[in-house]
């Protein structure tokens, strides 16, 4: 699974290798991972426990490819496990096929050098890719119940990619689609609603970081909301979005939210 470029660490197959003997219903195993070839580097804290890692896969892959181990039955037991018309986002459609398969977990331990460069599949085929994505998407909130209209699919894809328009009013609407989330899952009791809720609002309370440049005023808007309120970070983030608002500081995406 690992592409020719990146690197794995010497002590990483020992450390996968280990929890997987130590946790036989665990079939797949990530690790944390650290950019390399770009500037600056970004640390990926992937969640390391089951519950946690299956909210997260309803925005995206989450565990990396190239860092992940699995049971070699499992692959086997798929046919195949990547299937030919599946040629971009192929890791994300095998976790969806593994999830209700398996248990997920990962070593909170940097064990995977990811390169970033200009000419890899994320950077070349990003439509074909966002198309498959969406379809996985729709996919899971489908089987929780929800919409999969193109209005739907929109916000939540922008949610998935940190990408959110830059008007706050949307803002309230991701809170009402987490909202909806919630309640779907307590009818479908597809994931843990706890686990489920506090993953949405920690995710919720970093997106607020992306409007964070509008100020004292953005900040109040932040703390009206019951999942920015709720969200179990330590207190130097909620430090820092602070300071970020005083100061008007402009954050873009992703990275800052799983960096910081």
């Amino acid at each position: 699974m690992m592409d020719a470029d990146d690197i794995s660490l010497p002590r990483r197959l020992a450390r996968q290798v280990a929890l997987l003997d130590r946790e036989p219903g665990v079939g797949v195993c990530g690790a944390w991972m650290r950019t390399l070839g770009a500037s600056p580097e970004y640390l990926f804290r992937f969640e390391t426990g089951h519950e946690v890692i299956a909210c997260e896969m309803l925005f995206d892959s989450h565990l990396a490819h190239g860092a992940s181990m699995v049971r070699a039955d499992l692959l086997r037991a798929l046919d195949p496990p990547y299937p030919e018309e599946i040629r971009i986002a192929e890791d994300y459609a095998l976790w969806m096929t593994l999830l209700p398969m398996t248990r997920f977990a990962a070593v909170p331990e940097v064990l995977y050098r990811y390169r970033m460069h200009g000419t890899q599949v994320s950077a070349t085929q990003t439509a074909e890719q966002a198309a498959m994505t969406r379809r996985i998407h729709a996919r899971m909130l489908d089987a929780l119940g929800l919409p999969t209209d193109d209005a739907a699919m929109t916000l939540h894809t922008a949610i998935s990619r940190w990408e959110m328009p830059r008007d706050i009013a949307v803002l309230d609407a991701a809170h009402r689609w987490f909202e909806a989330i919630c309640a779907a899952n307590d009818r479908a009791r597809v994931h843990d609603p706890r686990v489920l809720r506090a993953q949405l609002a920690k995710r919720f309370f970093f997106l607020c970081n992306l409007y964070a440049d509008g100020g004292p005023s953005a900040l109040a808007r932040f703390r009206s909301f019951a999942l920015h309120r709720e969200a179990k970070v330590p207190a130097s983030q909620r430090l820092r979005q602070t300071v970020k608002a005083a100061l008007r500081i402009d954050v873009h995406g992703r990275r800052e939210a799983e960096s910081g």
